[in-house]
């Protein structure tokens, strides 16, 4: 319970004074978690320059490289809409679409020369036709267990927040 407190504590003031004095852009940005060599590993991207934890966002994944993995929106943590998934070298991998963190739509595999390997359909999470390979890409990319998980990444959060105050 304490540790519950302390986190809207800190973490409602803290981001609405980080990302609300934002010069780049009008868009809060938040690092929930880093790789060793510094570069972004999961990013929530706002589209106000206010942090309100009910609107929807970007989330984002990035390799060690600093390439972009994959992003689609969010809302509460829930998938929506079309969520795009890039090899390491930048070229897209995989397109999805989902409806209230459930696939629904069009699910398409990419080779490395952008063409299409596997395709399904997928209505209210459950696949068309169960194309291995595409449950395989669903299983490495879209496993519950493999998301970050939010109060662990709080020390990451707040390490970006005094950075992003420091730097005014």
């Amino acid at each position: 319970m304490k540790f519950n407190n302390l986190f809207y504590i800190l973490f409602i003031p803290l981001t609405i004074i980080a990302c609300s004095n934002t010069k780049e852009n009008k868009h809060a940005r938040i690092i929930w978690d880093k790789y060793e060599n510094g570069n972004p590993k999961t990013v929530h991207q706002f589209f106000t320059d206010t942090v309100n934890m009910t609107e929807e966002y970007y989330y984002q994944e990035f390799y060690e490289n600093g390439k972009l993995k994959m992003q689609g929106l969010e809302k509460q943590s829930l998938r929506k809409g079309e969520w795009l998934v890039y090899y390491d070298n930048g070229d897209i991998k995989a397109k999805l679409n989902f409806d209230n963190d459930k696939l629904n739509g069009l699910i398409e595999l990419y080779d490395k020369n952008g063409l299409v390997t596997a395709e399904d359909f997928a209505a209210n999470g459950y696949l068309n036709q169960r194309n291995d390979d595409i449950v395989r890409f669903l299983l490495q990319y879209f496993h519950s267990e493999n998301r970050p998980i939010w109060t662990d990444s709080l020390n990451n959060m707040l390490d970006t927040l005094t950075t992003t105050i420091n730097k005014k």
